[in-house]
């Protein structure tokens, strides 16, 4: 049996996602793999995000062993309950490697936390995603460009400020603003879908179809 080890990577797109349950294959970066800073990952992380499937504890995910960096390995596929998490995401994973006839070496993953996006590029691919429908890549890289790491804080926050990026006026921050109001009751709706094992490519369907009904 191969032993379980743990890997940090960001969340690039995905290659294949299930209609039921959370199944996915995606794509990563790796970041820092050779040595993940676990005493400073948040205990809330276990209850912010409400994307991880499965969720594994920090305490069980400390005694797992560092993950060594595979042999020319930038990006890397990830296979298991991934589905429900959100391209630029930073994704703490516990699992294996595996070698695939056809597809190379994977990460076949048996359990993750789901973190916040932690660089511009991971902010911008995230704000891009399809829970923003409407903001577009071109307005993430503007807001990211302004606010830099603070983004996902403004936006939470203090969204009018979005008012000082170059480019948005008061049409577009009145659209924006909209677009994150829905964005939060989508994932609300998701998360109740997940429990019905409707998996997040059918979800985003199901409300395209018939919204909050």
């Amino acid at each position: 049996m191969s032993q379980l080890m743990h890997i940090k990577g960001e969340l690039l797109r995905f290659t294949f996602q299930a209609d039921t349950g959370g199944f996915a294959v995606a794509k990563f970066t790796l970041m820092n793999s050779s040595k993940v800073d676990l005493e400073n990952i948040s205990e809330s992380s276990e209850k912010n995000l409400p994307l991880q499937s499965p969720l594994v504890s920090l305490a069980d995910y400390r005694q797992t062993p560092q993950a060594p960096d595979p042999i020319n390995l930038g990006v890397f596929s990830a296979i298991g309950n991934i589905g429900h998490a959100t391209p630029g995401q930073i994704l703490l994973m516990t699992g294996c490697w595996k070698s695939h006839p056809t597809y190379g070496q994977q990460f076949k993953v048996d359990s993750a936390i789901v973190e916040s996006p932690q660089t511009r590029s991971g902010m911008i691919l995230y704000l891009s995603s399809a829970g923003f429908k409407g903001l577009g890549k071109g307005s993430a890289e503007k807001i990211v460009s302004h606010f830099g790491l603070e983004t996902l804080k403004i936006l939470q926050e203090t969204p009018q400020k979005l008012k000082e990026v170059p480019g948005i006026g008061k049409k577009r921050l009145e659209q924006i603003l909209l677009q994150l109001g829905r964005q939060e009751a989508h994932q609300e709706m998701k998360a109740a879908l997940r429990g019905l094992n409707i998996g997040p490519v059918l979800s985003e369907r199901l409300i395209e179809a018939y919204g909050e009904e």
